[in-house]
């Protein structure tokens, strides 16, 4: 009876130890300080950046799908927001943003491996397309720094006045996936910018080869 007590208490301490083992090779979940936050931001036609601000934008570009710059992206901030303006050439104009703050691993993605834009924290639909608009976030939504991946529908005028087209793109950064993104970092107190993986040149209506 001892025999088969001694062996029962050892058959429970290794299993104890095998399941500890277990736990400890998981792979851990990625984490980010603003999964838990819930982002705050509005959006509004035009120019919303304010013009006495000290920070000069970081400029990304906007691009279509077959790689031509048909507008850019500037990020700034000030002690209340994180400003978005995203500007269109003329002749196109946004319908559609999608954006994701975080950290990239977060990203969510459909089956087959691409982004689901539709997934995105941030959404906004424009009933009347806009040349300009301005999407202001809260800086008490985000902190640190952040993967930012942006992706628009655009319509594309023609002289008269009539949509010929719609085209997707994003604002330009690293390839990931069917997209990009870029990293920014905030300042702590809003007076100055860090500037992280990619320092974009703004570059307008100069065609560029898309990048798979």
């Amino acid at each position: 009876m001892k025999r088969i007590l001694k062996y029962t208490i050892c058959a429970l301490i290794l299993g104890s130890s095998l399941t500890a083992c277990d736990n400890a090779t998981q792979p851990q979940p990625a984490t980010n300080d603003n999964a838990i936050l819930q982002l705050k931001a509005k959006v509004e036609e035009g120019d919303q950046i304010p013009a006495d601000l000290a920070l000069a934008p970081v400029s990304n570009d906007l691009v279509d799908e077959s790689g031509s710059v048909i507008g850019t992206l500037d990020v700034t901030e000030d002690a209340n927001y994180v400003y978005l303006r995203n500007a269109l050439v003329h002749g196109w104009q946004i319908k559609k943003l999608r954006i994701f703050i975080g950290n990239r691993q977060d990203i969510p993605i459909v089956n087959g491996g691409t982004m689901d834009v539709d997934e995105f924290p941030l959404k906004f639909d424009h009933s009347t397309p806009q040349m300009i608009c301005t999407v202001s976030i809260n800086r008490g939504s985000v902190t640190g720094c952040n993967d930012i991946s942006v992706y628009f529908q655009a319509v594309q005028l023609n002289f008269f006045g009539t949509e010929i087209a719609q085209p997707e793109g994003w604002a330009d950064g690293i390839s990931i996936l069917n997209g990009y993104y870029f990293n920014h970092c905030l300042s702590v107190a809003g007076s100055h910018l860090g500037r992280g993986r990619k320092l974009a040149v703004k570059i307008r209506r100069v065609p560029r080869r898309w990048r798979p």
